[in-house]
């Protein structure tokens, strides 16, 4: 007898949203540089500022913390771009 689960999607959207922002903060440290430019013709999604251009769910469940996007521990929070 094989056991199956339904995990559903938001989970599945919560991983790779949490996959994103490890991607776009990259490995970086907080130096006194700045921002790094970026030299080709990709498009960059996160100013390290600010949330501009993102979709939270719940509203007001992330925020931008020392140039990294942090959520504030509401639940399953979802952070997709537009």
């Amino acid at each position: 007898m094989e056991i199956t689960r339904n995990v559903g999607v938001l989970p599945l959207l919560g991983c790779l949203a949490i996959t994103a922002m490890g991607l776009l903060s990259g490995c970086s440290s907080n130096s006194a540089a700045g921002p790094r430019v970026r030299t080709d013709k990709m498009t960059s999604l996160f100013d390290r500022m600010t949330l501009d251009g993102w979709i939270q769910i719940p509203a007001d469940s992330w925020t931008v913390r020392d140039g990294a996007m942090a959520s504030l521990g509401a639940g399953r929070g979802v952070l997709y771009t537009e």
